[in-house]
């Protein structure tokens, strides 16, 4: 028992020495720490300022690659909604082009040939040619080349009259017959179907109605071819004008004589009737004319309209030619273009 209890004691004894010496060594390790450890600090510091550059350089030589693998990768993927790099160099020329400018057409100007003045309030004009019924290639002369509304006087029982009349209302032209009645001058032959002073008013009044239909076509008017001794007598115009009532046409006073008693019979009978205002072609020539249009355009200005007439067949080679070429200005100035039924 007692060699036992002297081994345990020899076992805490040893014991308790070993704790103590491991005790002391911690002690003398803590100690000594503190300056080993600033010494490699400090070496540490000395090294890196020695390789501070190399190791610099060294990172950016090392990350370059990577940079340009980043670009690489960004052209791969385009940000949304950008334009690529063509689509922006098409976009730079453009905008370097200068404006386009659309192309404006001057408008040709307009050369006037004629000294035309200026409409007063609308003037307006009426063309009125006597004489049809002799040649329709002359009559068609007109139709062809005057765009204008214009009127036409057959006489009756000429070798074309009825042809004249026909091609007139194809034509849309407004028609009158132009009835034949004795000259003061009794040298001069009126023509067929012509009011003689020798009719009675029976006589007269049958004639006229004999006249209006051999034409074949509605007629808007009457005008007298000729007929200073006729329209004269104040009895004889109003047999004509009680035909004329009747028809509900009107009439036209060619005023081949200032002695003329076409607006007594006309008041007596209640009628409207027209007169003539200017002769276009008793001297047919192309300055003669264009003067007496003249005279048309200065009694328009003045009294609102004029009623001009002319000569289908003698005319033919000027007048037709002379309105076509004038009507583009007429109308610039301000010109109307009517028929006297229009007036009625």
């Amino acid at each position: 028992m007692k060699q036992r209890n002297g081994q345990l004691w020899k076992i805490w004894v040893l014991g308790t020495i070993i704790v103590i010496a491991s005790m002391i060594l911690m002690l003398l390790c803590i100690v000594t720490k503190p300056s080993s450890v600033t010494s490699t600090a400090v070496s540490n510091v000395e090294e890196t300022e020695k390789k501070d550059t190399p190791i610099i350089e060294e990172n950016i030589e090392q990350s370059a690659p990577i940079i340009q693998n980043s670009a690489q990768v960004a052209e791969s993927f385009p940000l949304p909604n950008t334009a690529n790099a063509n689509d922006v160099q098409e976009i730079a020329e453009e905008n370097t082009e200068e404006p386009k400018v659309a192309a404006v057409t001057p408008k040709p100007v307009k050369v006037h040939k004629f000294d035309i003045p200026a409409a007063v309030n609308g003037a307006t004009l009426i063309f009125i040619f006597d004489d049809a019924g002799q040649s329709l290639t002359k009559l068609q002369k007109y139709t062809a080349k005057m765009p204008f509304p214009f009127t036409v006087a057959v006489l009756p029982y000429l070798p074309h009259s009825r042809d004249c009349a026909l091609e007139l209302s194809k034509k849309g032209k407004e028609i009158m017959l132009h009835q034949p009645m004795q000259a003061v001058n009794l040298s001069i032959n009126p023509g067929p179907g012509a009011i003689l002073p020798e009719m009675d008013s029976y006589s007269i009044e049958e004639q006229l109605r004999k006249n209006i239909d051999s034409l074949g076509v509605q007629i808007a008017g009457m005008n007298n071819h000729e007929g200073s001794l006729i329209t004269s007598d104040l009895v004889k115009m109003l047999d004509v004008l009680q035909v004329v009532k009747e028809k509900d046409i009107y009439f036209l006073d060619s005023r081949t004589t200032s002695a003329t008693k076409a607006p007594q019979a006309a008041q007596l009978l209640g009628l409207t009737i027209f007169s003539n205002d200017v002769f276009l072609d008793n001297e047919v020539e192309r300055n003669a004319i264009l003067k007496q249009i003249y005279r048309g355009l200065a009694v328009a200005n003045k009294n609102g309209k004029a009623v001009m007439i002319g000569h289908i067949d003698k005319s033919s080679d000027i007048i037709p030619k002379l309105l076509s070429e004038m009507y583009g200005e007429l109308v610039d100035n301000g010109y109307r273009f009517s028929t006297l039924s229009m007036y009625k």
